[in-house]
């Protein structure tokens, strides 16, 4: 009875929706006996920031730590915080706001209902909005052109030229990517765009245990959210379909997708070296247990910003065959980049690896994870927002 008492108790704090009595959700800066310097039009996910430090909704996605760092950053500095979902179409501003902070196409949107004092900053959290949707429609092109199916696009963005329009009124941008995402974009944008890095799962954050052994058996990974063809696992799935030899684990979502278990139903469901999991927590004992056999993951990804589920991975101490557009900067000489997608590119990467000692690949793995440790820490973040922050609005 605890135990279903606890997960009731989960699901009502996760999964509270817009119909809340307080709508926007208004958060007050922590000076007391003050009133606050503004107020801040909050466009990202409100439901974050009524969760305790220690709830279980920050065990996912990275990005919710990161809303709570951003709104927490702006109290800081003496601001009144209203919060809503982006996705809510509905919500129109029907007042003054001294700052706006949004992602995707709401500043667009709300053009008219701002007035020229409003700071305006855009917060993009992948790569250019035309360029992820060509480079998912080349890749489902593919993978239906090779298996003879009807697989649809899972990722694309809806109104790519709204998010143009919010980039044409924004004061700033402060992106989330690395060199390669910004020359996504028009470079007519790019002097208006701040880089910013991202952080991983809070467990690998937290951890900073220094991977010491390769596993005997050398397993393979591959681990990411929805997407599964965006995120290339079709290609993984082939290569290792080709190669019994070698184990790999798929873990995430990926049976959601019915055209694409539709298409990889043996190599998924009946093949004696590929292992499918399902969606796990990164804090779970089995996804622990798991990584212990593990000592390379595979991100093929056709479009990101920089991806949090490579950074998890590179955290805990992973062997990295990755793409350019992970997002991910990998030290001089280390790890793999595969140039460009395609079956025979990843099995090149994955024979490679597999002819390389441990010792090379150990090496390289403890200098991967030490700069990943501090390049993609959520202080790291909240640091280099703080000062974009700083700077933009009191410029």
């Amino acid at each position: 009875m605890k135990i279903i008492k606890k997960i009731y108790s989960m699901i009502f704090e996760i999964l509270s929706t817009e119909n809340d009595k307080e709508y926007p959700i208004i958060l007050y800066p922590d000076v007391k006996n003050t009133d606050p310097i503004g107020t801040v039009l909050f466009s990202y996910l409100k439901d974050p920031l009524t969760w305790s430090d220690n709830s279980r909704g920050f065990l996912g996605h990275g990005n919710k730590r990161m809303i709570k760092a951003i709104a927490g950053i702006f109290l800081g500095m003496g601001y009144q915080v209203e919060a809503i979902n982006y996705y809510d179409k509905s919500f129109i501003p029907m007042k003054h706001y001294d700052v706006v902070f949004d992602i995707f196409e709401n500043l667009g949107r709300w053009s008219e209902s701002m007035d020229t004092s409003t700071k305006k900053i855009l917060h993009m959290t992948g790569s250019d909005p035309v360029y992820q949707n060509t480079a998912e429609l080349r890749r489902v092109s593919a993978v239906n052109a090779r298996k003879k199916g009807h697989y649809s696009p899972k990722r694309m963005i809806s109104d790519p030229y709204g998010t143009y329009h919010s980039l044409d009124i924004a004061d700033t941008c402060i992106l989330i990517g690395s060199e390669h995402t910004l020359r996504t974009y028009p470079k007519k944008y790019w002097h208006k765009m701040k880089l910013i890095t991202v952080t991983g799962s809070i467990i690998a954050d937290k951890s900073k245990k220094i991977r010491s052994h390769i596993p005997t058996q050398r397993d393979f990974l591959w681990f990411f959210g929805g997407g599964a063809v965006h995120k290339g696992l079709d290609l993984v799935l082939e290569v290792f379909a080709r190669h019994p030899e070698y184990q790999l684990h798929v873990i995430g979502n990926v049976a959601r997708e019915k055209d694409f278990v539709d298409l990889y139903r043996k190599e998924l469901f009946e093949s004696q070296n590929i292992h499918y999991h399902g969606y796990m927590y990164v804090s779970s004992k089995e996804f622990k247990s798991l990584i212990n056999s593990i000592f390379c993951f595979i991100a093929p990804s056709c479009s990101e910003s920089i991806s949090s589920a490579v950074v998890t991975c590179l955290q805990l101490g992973l062997f990295p065959i990755i793409s350019y557009d992970t997002g991910v900067v990998l030290p001089t000489g280390c790890g793999l980049y595969i140039e460009e997608l395609s079956v025979e590119n990843v099995e090149k990467q994955v024979q490679t690896v597999m002819r390389m000692n441990d010792k090379d690949i150990l090496k390289q793995i403890k200098l991967i994870q030490k700069d990943a440790i501090e390049r993609y820490s959520q202080d790291r973040f909240t640091e280099q927002m703080k000062q974009y922050l700083n700077e933009i609005l009191h410029s």
